[in-house]
Parts: C-alpha cells; sequence; structure tokens
C-alpha cells in the first residue's frame, strides 16, 4: 500500500449494518472498554466485555447486531490497522494510559498528549483555532488518529475549516 493509496472499510451509507458511524461507534465501545474496565490489563476482551460492547453497539445504533458480525469486524479492523501500520512506520500507536491500539487491533489510536503535542509546534495557531482542535480531537479516536497521519498542508487546512 502506498502513501496515497486509500482504503475503505465501509461506506458512509453502505447497505450492510456498518456504515461509517456505526463503525466508529464500534471502536469507540472497545477504547472504552479498554480504559475502564480489565481489557486493559489482560491484552483481550473477556466474554462479558464482548456483551457489554454488542449490547452498547445495538442501543446506540439500532441494528441487531450478532456476535459474529461484531466479530468479524473487529478482525477486519485489526487486519487492516495492522496493515496500515506496517505501511506506515512511523505510526506509534497511544502512550500513557493503555487503548484498543495497545490491545491486539494494532497503532489504532493517538493519544491526546501527541496530538496536542503536534498542535503546540504550530506557532502561527491562533487560541480560537487552537481550542477548536483540541475539542474535536478529544471525545474522537477516530479524528485524533487522523490528525496525526495528515501532512502538514492538510492539517492546517482543516484547521481552517473548523
Amino acid at each position: 500500500m502506498t502513501q496515497n493509496d486509500v482504503m475503505e472499510v465501509s461506506g458512509e451509507n453502505g447497505d450492510g449494518p456498518w456504515t461509517t458511524r456505526n463503525e466508529k461507534i464500534f471502536i469507540q465501545l472497545m477504547d472504552e472498554e479498554v480504559k475502564s474496565n480489565k481489557s486493559g490489563e489482560t491484552g483481550t476482551f473477556t466474554r462479558e466485555a464482548w456483551k457489554r460492547i454488542r449490547s452498547e453497539l445495538i442501543r446506540l445504533t439500532g441494528y441487531s447486531y450478532t456476535k459474529e458480525q461484531v466479530k468479524n469486524k473487529y478482525n477486519a479492523l485489526r487486519m487492516l490497522f495492522n496493515k496500515l501500520h506496517y505501511s506506515h512506520p512511523g505510526c506509534s500507536g497511544v502512550s500513557g494510559s493503555r487503548s484498543i491500539g495497545e490491545v491486539g487491533i494494532g497503532p489504532l489510536t493517538a493519544g491526546m498528549k501527541e496530538c496536542q503535542a503536534l498542535l503546540n509546534t504550530m506557532d502561527d495557531l491562533d487560541e480560537d483555532s487552537y481550542n477548536k482542535v483540541l475539542e474535536k480531537l478529544h471525545g474522537d479516536v477516530l479524528w485524533r488518529q487522523m490528525f496525526m497521519d495528515m501532512s502538514e498542508k492538510r492539517r492546517i487546512a482543516w484547521i481552517k475549516k473548523l
């Protein structure tokens, strides 16, 4: 995979159950599970953890996912992000608190510390823009990863549009 290749995991309005929105919810639920329960200590999701993730996913999306669909999606994401990690060796994952990036899914999420450190190098950034970026990145692991992976030129253009 070259740097300019694009790999789509799911469509925005696809026919299947894994729209971009639902996929994002699933990833956030796994991340929350790792941070708040024993999964962060063991490096794996327990049966109870999978039950919590699946039931919350169903509640938030309104789609009745089967256990197989959830585990298959987890495996597909894990393989994709491992592939991306090997294509982009500079991608380092999360430091500090444990996250799904450290529990078998590969370097999925950039931590807030890494994003803020990068943001702090942008000397020409006004306070209002700086705060808007922090608000956008704070609760969204996917935006943090995309922010870290953007070229400097695209990052600045993205910030100007916030």
